[in-house]
């Protein structure tokens, strides 16, 4: 397995990229041959995103109130 950074290019209606000849030597890659691509996008990842969205049965603000109290911090 080689792992390679790529741009996305536009062709007609669709997006693809080039892979470069030192890389398709490398692994021995022929025209029509099926390759195995994993897509993952640098983009900042938002904290809902990874957790999810939490219904509360409480406001956040009262939650945080009541964490201050527990660590006795001044309101």
């Amino acid at each position: 397995m080689i792992e390679i950074t790529a741009k996305l290019r536009k062709w007609g209606h669709s997006l693809g990229m080039t892979l470069p000849n030192k890389i398709t030597k490398k692994m021995n890659l022929r025209v029509d041959e099926p390759i195995k691509i994993i897509i993952e996008t640098p983009k900042t990842a938002r904290v809902k995103d990874i957790f999810g969205i939490m219904k509360l049965k409480k406001p956040t603000q009262e939650l945080i109130k009541e964490a201050d109290r527990e660590l006795d911090i001044p309101i």
